[in-house]
């Protein structure tokens, strides 16, 4: 798969916190018996400004294997998910095949609150994304999943819930799961 120069940057800024964390974490200990809140607070937020908001950092990861399984599916000349801010608006991947075809998809790294189900802010999140999708015209319709117990928790929603009922087909991606709508 082709990353391109901007998605490459992105990696490498990734890589650089990684980095910085392992040397930070190698450089601090933290005393597990000691009663001294104040140098648990510093501990903890220092590894916080290390990351920023790691949350994102992993979507993008997960936008470039969603971008990869798109590419192999579907003839895609240009594709560039460093384009999009994690945190904007919109779907996570929204383009056009090289045959004029607009592609749609959201990506959910999301861990489920509870072993067997969502929290509620989770459900209430992933019902509002499906609900997007299913309303949105495309022609191809992705909800990639990256979790095991994720995947699970969607097929009960798939079988049980109405507004998800579009969402028939499921496969595998790697190591993640994917749901595509099915054509009609």
């Amino acid at each position: 798969m082709h990353i391109t120069d901007r998605e490459r940057e992105v990696l490498i800024k990734i890589y650089e916190k990684i980095e910085k964390l392992r040397k930070f974490l190698e450089d601090n200990e933290l005393d597990s018996k000691s009663h001294n809140l104040h140098n648990w607070y510093q501990y903890l937020t220092r590894i916080k400004k290390i990351l920023g908001n790691f949350d994102n950092d992993i979507s993008f990861v997960a936008c470039l294997m969603a971008k990869e399984f798109l590419m192999k599916k579907h003839p895609i000349s240009e594709l560039d998910v460093s384009l999009k801010p994690q945190s904007a608006p919109g779907f996570d991947i929204d383009v056009t095949t090289d045959m004029g075809e607009r592609i749609i998809a959201e990506i959910k790294t999301t861990i489920p609150y509870g072993k067997v189900d969502f929290g509620a802010q989770q459900r209430k999140t992933f019902l509002n994304d499906i609900k997007k999708l299913t309303k949105a015209s495309s022609k191809y319709k992705y909800f990639f999943v990256t979790e095991k117990d994720t995947f699970e928790i969607v097929k009960i929603y798939i079988n049980g819930e109405a507004s998800v009922k579009g969402f028939r087909h499921i496969e595998p991606l790697f190591k993640s799961l994917m749901f595509e709508e099915a054509r009609i």
